[in-house]
């Protein structure tokens, strides 16, 4: 009798990793529990921890920041960030208490995508999430394309056409035999 083979699965797809930084407790785990089904997540519970599990295996592809924080805040962690070439382009999402248009202003200045403030409003930061990693990923996908289009284009057609020149000159070049 013949065993019937069992339906295809399709490829597992990777889920995108969160690094939750975050140092009380109750809001770190509350955070995870809600990212869990979606999304690989990572948590520390300092700035310190944040920055060494931003920098190593599995790569976080966004990380949620608190910006008050005991050892260090959420602004050195940024900072700290940006200035190590491992984890300078991670997208970093501030989750705060501090509701000023200053401080918010300050921490997209400083490179953050996005400032949450607390009470967290659960659809709406996931919600942000979903749109910053869908920018990431397009973002990724435009270099890659343009890496690769570089390389199949001449150096002056290539230059023009990513500078945003509508005078790219192009000259027939003759191989000598």
């Amino acid at each position: 009798m013949a065993v019937p083979t069992p339906p295809l699965r399709p490829a597992a797809v990777q889920r995108a990793c969160i690094l939750v930084v975050e140092d009380t407790d109750d809001i770190r785990f509350f955070l995870a529990a809600l990212l869990q089904d979606q999304y690989q997540v990572l948590a520390a519970a300092s700035g310190t921890d944040g920055l060494h599990l931003a920098a190593h295996s599995p790569r976080p592809d966004l990380i949620l920041l608190d910006v008050l924080m005991p050892d260090m805040d959420g602004y050195e962690v940024l900072q700290r960030l940006r200035q190590d070439s491992r984890t300078a382009d991670i997208p970093v999402i501030f989750l705060t208490a501090l509701s000023s248009a200053q401080e918010e202003q300050r921490g997209l200045d400083m490179g953050a995508i996005d400032y949450v403030t607390k009470p967290i409003s659960p659809p709406i930061l996931l919600a942000r999430i979903k749109v910053h990693l869908e920018r990431s990923a397009n973002a990724r996908r435009l270099k890659n394309l343009s890496e690769q289009l570089s390389r199949s284009l001449a150096p002056q057609v290539s230059q023009s056409l990513f500078v945003g020149s509508r005078r790219a000159e192009t000259r027939p070049r003759r191989s000598r035999p």
